[in-house]
Order: C-alpha cells, then structure tokens, then sequence
C-alpha cells in the first residue's frame, strides 16, 4: 500500500509527502478460504473508506473555486489517499456474482485514488509557484475540475461497494445462522439487523422519506438495542453497541432536528458524501452487516 499525503494550508503554502507501507501479503495456497476472505474485505472496507474520504476532499468540501473567484483569500485542503500497488485476487470462496462485483469496484476504487494522488500534487505546485499568473488559470482550472470528477467518480464506487457488501452480508448471514452453536441468538441477531436494514431502506428514500415512518422506526429500534444491552450476556456485543451509539442515537436526533426545522430534511437526504442520511445507512448496512458476520460466525 502506498499513502499520498498533500496538505494545502494557505492560498500560496503547500505540504507534501510520500510513505511507501509493506506490500499487502498475498495468501497462500494453504491458508483457509475463512482467512482469504476476511483478508480481501479488510482491504475492500479500507478502498471503501478512502474513496469516501476522497470523496469529501476532492468535491464536497473542495474550496478551489472559491479561492480562485476571490470569495476566499485562503485555499485551505488536506488529501490523504492511501491505494495499494497489488490488490489481493478475489477468494474463489466468494459466491457469484458477489465475487466478481466486489473485485471490479475495488479495482475502481483503487484505480481513482492512485490517479487522483499525483494530480492533486501537480495543482499544489501549480498553485505554490504562482504559475496560475503566467495562464491565468487555464492549467489549474482543467485539473481541478479532473479532481471534482474524481471525487464524484469516488463517491459513486463507495455507495457501489457498500451495497456489494451489503447484498453479501444479507445472502451469508442465514448460512452462518444455520451453522451457529447457538442459533437462537444468531437468528435473534439477523432478525434485529433485518429491522434496522427496514429503518435504511426508508432513509434511502431521500429528501422523499417520510418523517413520520421515520420516527415511528427510530423508536421500535431504540427501544430494541435498549431491551438487547440490558441483557448481561449481549452488553458486550459490538453489534448492538454500535447500533445503539452510531444509529439509534444519531436517528433520535435526526428526527428531532429535522421536526423543529422541516427544511432540515431536504439538506440531509441530499446524495452527497457525509450526508446525514448517507452516514446513517452506512452505519446499518455495512457497519451492522459487518459486526453482525463477525458474532454469528462465532
């Protein structure tokens, strides 16, 4: 894995750095089908998260544009990217078409971010020898508008991935339940998930979602992560922890804010990176279908 650093801090200062990490071990022929799979979607979670980040840089909160009309007398961006040089083969353990779904988009995803890094550091040098003077922009306009495409490109491969993994967890997650020792709080568990996956279909929606399936939704799952924590055997459980902190929590707030103000609605249903509701369903559907794989296949 390679990490790109480069860190715009003022209009005319800029920071960059490179750091080459160990190349990603491949797995051996003998190593378990469990261990090439948990290996290949540990790096497909981390693509997911770069191109999120990338995402959030390179078009959401790309201050570019304002700087170069004057509206700003500060260009202020941070890019972290981190891609790897040789991605791991897709596990042959993997079923279809997930296997091949999830190999293309981290392929894409990895592809976007290793272009991505160097032309952010061309329009740092670009902008850091004032040669935006001798073009009048032309050059750092051009490449700015690759890197908002980029981060646009990015945002649409880690909503690819997330429901890739997602439609993964959902087909596994009987199986696993099948083949639990203790198979009523495995099924208890998918079950709980299957409600909250109820909760993100309705956030899909949008700035077309209903509020008040909203609230009634926030509060039937509040009310069972409340019921499963006060179990001592399930306090400890990552699964109904997170669900709590990083969804029901996040939910009952959401829908407040959004009844005291109604217009609060359309700005967080918007399709763009860390997007209220885009965060929301990322927590249920990968970061629940995740905890949820990892404790019933205990």
């Amino acid at each position: 894995m390679r990490v790109f650093r480069n860190a715009l801090i003022a209009s005319l200062v800029f920071s960059a750095s490179f750091a080459a990490l160990p190349v990603l071990a491949q797995p051996k022929p003998s190593a378990t089908d469990d261990r090439a799979v948990s290996q290949f979607w540990n790096v497909y979670r981390t693509l997911t998260s770069e191109c999120g980040g990338a995402a959030w840089t390179l078009w959401q909160s790309n201050s570019y544009e304002r700087w170069r009309s004057g509206k700003s007398p500060v260009l202020s961006m941070h890019y972290s990217a981190r891609f790897y040089q040789t991605l791991p083969p897709a596990p042959q353990a993997l079923p279809e078409p997930t296997r091949a779904q999830a190999a293309e988009a981290m392929k894409k995803a990895n592809d976007i971010l290793k272009t991505s890094a160097p032309e952010f550091s061309t329009l740092a040098d670009y902008i850091n020898a004032k040669d935006f003077k001798d073009d009048k922009y032309k050059k750092g306009d051009e490449i700015n508008t690759r890197l908002v495409a980029a981060g646009k490109a990015c945002f649409d491969v880690s909503q690819e991935m997330e429901n890739i993994f997602t439609a993964y967890a959902e087909k596994r997650a009987p199986d696993l339940v099948s083949a639990s020792s203790n198979k009523p709080a495995a099924q208890q568990r998918l079950s709980d998930w299957q409600m909250a996956r109820d909760l993100s279909n309705e956030l899909a929606k949008g700035t077309k979602a209903d509020l008040a399936a909203l609230d009634t939704k926030t509060k039937a799952l509040s009310e069972m992560v409340e019921k499963r924590l006060a179990d001592p055997a399930l306090a400890a459980s990552s699964f109904y922890r997170d669900l709590n902190k990083d969804v029901a929590v996040e939910m009952r707030k959401t829908v407040r804010e959004i009844k005291e103000k109604p217009k609060l609605l359309q700005e967080y249903g918007e399709q763009r990176p860390r997007n209220r509701f885009v965060y929301l369903r990322s927590q249920i559907n990968a970061g629940g279908g995740r905890n949820l794989l990892d404790e019933i296949s205990k």
